[in-house]
C-alpha cells in the first residue's frame, strides 16, 4: 500500500489528462474524473501524443451552465456535462475542420468489391454507417 501526502483542506486535485494526434491537430482532454479519462483513452489509444495541443477541452461535470462552451481563445472548450465519448466526439467534429483549414473534413465510408472503391459521403444521420455495417467484409470505415 503506498501512502499518498494529505492534502490541504480545500485543495483541489489538478485535472487529469491526455493528448490525442488527430490527424495535424493534438486535442487535450482534461477532467478531474479518471473514470471518464480511463474510457477516453481506451477509445483513441492508437492516437495519443505528447505533442503541443491545438485544442484543449476541459471537463467539468456537474457544473451549472450550458454542457458546451466555447472559450474566448477559441483554442478552448469547456464540457460541463457528465460526456460520454459520443459526446466528445460530437464536439471534435464540430472544432477540428476549424484547426485543419484550409483542408477539408468529410463524413465518410468506403466500400469495395474488391477491385473497385466507393466513397459514400453524406452529413451525420444519412445512413453511411448503416450502409457499412450491413456489408461488413466490404467496408472500410
Amino acid at each position: 500500500m503506498r501512502a499518498i501526502a494529505p492534502q490541504p483542506f480545500g485543495a483541489v486535485q489538478p485535472p487529469s489528462s491526455l493528448r490525442v494526434g488527430l490527424g495535424e491537430s493534438v486535442v487535450e482532454l482534461q477532467t478531474p474524473d479518471t473514470v471518464w479519462l480511463a474510457t477516453l483513452k481506451d477509445r483513441f489509444q492508437g492516437f495519443l501524443t505528447t505533442a503541443a495541443p491545438h485544442l484543449v477541452l476541459h471537463h467539468k461535470p456537474g457544473r451549472a451552465g450550458p454542457p458546451v462552451e466555447y472559450l474566448a481563445s477559441g483554442a478552448e472548450v469547456r464540457l460541463n456535462a457528465d460526456a460520454g465519448t459520443e459526446f466528445v466526439d460530437s464536439v471534435l467534429r464540430s472544432k477540428l475542420p476549424e484547426l485543419a483549414a484550409p483542408s477539408i473534413i468529410a463524413h465518410g465510408a468506403l466500400l469495395t468489391d474488391g477491385t473497385r472503391g466507393f466513397l459514400c459521403c453524406g452529413p451525420p444521420g444519412s445512413g453511411k454507417s448503416t450502409l457499412a455495417a450491413m456489408l461488413p467484409e466490404r467496408a472500410l470505415c
